[in-house]
């Protein structure tokens, strides 16, 4: 079958927006976590492995990182940890990128590279290079034009 090939769109994101965005996740874990220490049954689930120590050690570190990006410390981080729907990915350089689940799986790749397509004709090069080892389907050039006409900016990796 090979590796999967995940697609992604560029978006726009000042860093307060996503400091904001961070924060959002963040709270919601901490009110989950108080949840869970107040209920071990909270929202119909078993939470009983969760011992008071784990979950008041949890609620510090939360706690801690809620201050940081408070605070404004770890601004790197803050874009690695955004509260979206869909996985996003930020590159140092070139900005905040979020998955566009209307590609997945155009080709599959055997193994696990480490490489990232910016472009049609590098993704182009590296499927028609045999050493890469990819699987095309009947509609994999025309799905690859049409995601590079729409995202000129956005990238392909694997995983």
């Amino acid at each position: 079958m090979g590796c999967h090939t995940w697609f992604y769109r560029k978006i726009e994101r000042t860093q307060e927006q996503a400091k904001q965005n961070c924060l959002k996740g963040l709270l919601e874990s901490e009110k989950l976590n108080l949840s869970i220490l107040n209920d071990r049954n909270y929202n119909g689930f078993d939470w009983s492995e969760w011992t008071d120590d784990m979950l008041l050690k949890h609620d510090a570190i939360l706690k801690r990182q809620i201050r940081m990006v408070e605070n404004n410390f770890c601004r790197r981080a803050v874009w690695n940890h955004q509260n979206d729907k869909y996985l996003t990915e930020y590159i140092e350089g070139k900005g905040l990128y979020i998955e566009d689940t209307g590609f997945h799986d155009v080709f599959r790749k055997y193994g696990y590279p480490e490489n990232k397509l910016f472009s049609l004709k590098e993704t182009l090069d590296y499927i028609n290079n045999t050493e890469n080892n990819c699987t095309i389907y009947e509609n994999t050039i025309e799905r690859l034009k049409h995601f590079w006409n729409n995202y000129p900016d956005g990238f392909i990796e694997f995983g």
